[in-house]
């Protein structure tokens, strides 16, 4: 995911067949199009993965790719999509006080932490009886089962939350 405005230059560099080609199109772009744009700028990759067999391999490669033109890489290991989704709008556009040292741990601790604001926010509106209800939650066996469980953590005391699938 990158941000909105950007994903012409993602366009621009995919339709050349020359890796050079692409880099200067996109660069010549941005600097056309933001004045103050400084093509020494590093930039900064989000990388999650899943838990299949073949996603280390895959994320080892994404590492080498991404180091050999020199950016910046945040490895959050297993997490799902909409976790990596959320990291890279919440760092691009939310006021915060992160920068590109902050350890991938602290901001992923700012997931939860916001994810289990809203979700108690939601329960709240319905009045929701902790020892009245249960909720059941399958994970499907994948990423989720893992990433659910740190939600848990933060939530037992307010939810009686069932998880199935957990793999």
């Amino acid at each position: 995911m990158i941000r909105k405005e950007f994903e012409d230059y993602v366009d621009i560099f995919m339709e050349q067949e020359n890796l050079q080609t692409a880099v200067n199109n996109v660069v010549r772009k941005l600097k056309e199009n933001y004045k103050d744009y400084d093509v020494n700028t590093t930039g900064m990759v989000f990388l999650g993965q899943d838990t299949r067999p073949s996603s280390a391999q895959l994320s080892y490669l994404i590492i080498l790719g991404v180091s050999s033109v020199k950016c910046e890489l945040k490895n959050f290991g297993e997490v799902t999509t909409p976790i990596i989704h959320y990291l890279v709008r919440y760092f691009n556009e939310s006021s915060h006080s992160f920068t590109r040292e902050t350890k991938t741990e602290e901001i992923l601790q700012q997931y939860y932490k916001n994810f289990c604001f809203y979700y108690q926010e939601f329960f709240r509106l319905f009045e929701y009886k902790r020892k009245d209800t249960f909720i059941l939650l399958d994970c499907a066996n994948g990423v989720g089962g893992k990433c659910v469980a740190r939600f848990l953590e933060k939530m037992k005391e307010q939810f009686n939350i069932i998880t199935i699938n957990t793999g």
